[in-house]
């Protein structure tokens, strides 16, 4: 008897567990050095088995139809790979093209982006993360109007009814400028229009822990106050860039993403290869809390997260009647529990940590 109450405990931790982890990769500006991109893709395989749920490169990645043969030749067809829009990008006809059918097939394009924007700008969830693309160098009415990057009016008013509409606890915006530049790019980033900017990471404050971005080919994880925002919460994240050559730093970079719900954190894992083609290693983790953690306003999905307990209770129920019906018709067989995705993300999270 006690072997079976063992087994419905094990059950109902595959279950838990099943639900409360994922991660996600993270690359920028790979360009037209193909060898280095391929190279840091070979690596997010070789290093932590593959891309996670989705792969998310943080703008320029022209040209994209040579870029996504690479991922493709790397991860298979059935990856996930979310290109965000950058500003060389737009320089070229073909590429503009590319996009823009490319995304139109995406499993990622849920809801859509503002008129002229609808399969540039999007956003989507995976439970307990909400997440955001934004193409930058849309003008309000050309998804390719602007070559310097700005959050425009529609872009904004679009990306507050789309954060007002969200339910989810946490949520990760995409973009490729950043807007607080380090290193690289200190005038010619999102801090071209100082007010628009500011008015943009108010709102990002108010509801958005991480907003990854590239651009400067630099990492960088900051976080950024002032007498507008008034309080200091968002991540900004540069994500560098997965090539070496055109590197003012000479350092390929990517970041492993976990989501962990049961925490209610994020974690970033920082990869990096200082030389040539030499094997990357993790540098730097970042522990994010979810924003409702810290935040005065009503976490979201109340009524989602009741529902959700409803379920689980049924199923507990449910699981253990059938285990205890197999257990009376078929005696001596041993049920086997397969570990699943949340031991395998533990395990990988706990290797990465002994790296550092």
């Amino acid at each position: 008897m006690k072997s079976k109450f063992v087994l419905i405990f094990l059950i109902l931790i595959c279950f838990f567990n099943l639900s409360l982890s994922f991660r996600f990769t993270v690359t920028a500006d790979p360009r037209d050095e193909q060898e280095d991109w391929i190279f840091a893709l070979q690596q997010i395989k070789e290093k932590i088995g593959g891309i996670g749920e989705f792969h998310v490169t943080a703008g320029d990645q022209d040209p994209e139809d040579e870029r996504y043969a690479d991922f493709v030749s790397v991860f298979g067809e059935s990856a996930i790979w979310c290109p965000v829009w950058g500003n060389h990008d737009i320089q070229n006809e073909t590429n503009i093209i590319w996009l823009r059918e490319f995304n139109k097939k995406s499993p990622l394009v849920v809801n859509k982006g503002p008129e002229g924007s609808e399969n540039s700008t999007f956003s989507w969830d995976v439970d307990p993360v909400h997440f955001v693309v934004l193409n930058e160098q849309y003008n309000g009415s050309l998804d390719h109007g602007i070559y310097r990057a700005d959050i425009v009016d529609e872009l904004y008013d679009w990306l507050v009814d789309d954060l007002e509409k969200n339910k989810n606890p946490s949520v990760i915006v995409f973009g490729h400028a950043p807007a607080y530049p380090q290193h690289r790019h200190l005038n010619d980033s999102l801090n071209n229009d100082i007010p628009k900017r500011d008015r943009f990471w108010k709102l990002m404050n108010q509801h958005v822990e991480i907003y990854f971005c590239g651009h400067t080919h630099w990492y960088s994880a900051i976080q950024v106050g002032n007498e507008i925002v008034g309080q200091e919460y968002t991540y900004q994240i540069d994500a560098g860039a997965a090539r070496w050559s055109h590197n003012n730093n000479n350092i390929s970079t990517f970041l492993n993403v976990f989501v962990n719900e049961e925490k209610s954190e994020i974690q970033v894992h920082v990869w990096q290869s200082k030389q040539v083609m030499g094997e990357f290693e993790v540098v730097e983790r970042l522990d994010i809390p979810f924003l409702q953690i810290t935040s005065t306003k009503t976490p979201a999905g109340g009524d989602k997260y009741f529902i959700f307990a409803i379920v689980l209770f049924v199923i507990f129920i449910a699981i253990f009647l059938i285990v205890n019906f197999i257990f009376n018709k078929i005696k001596g067989n041993n049920l086997k529990v397969t570990p699943n995705n949340e031991y395998e993300i533990e395990n990988l999270i706990e290797q990465e940590d002994e790296l550092l």
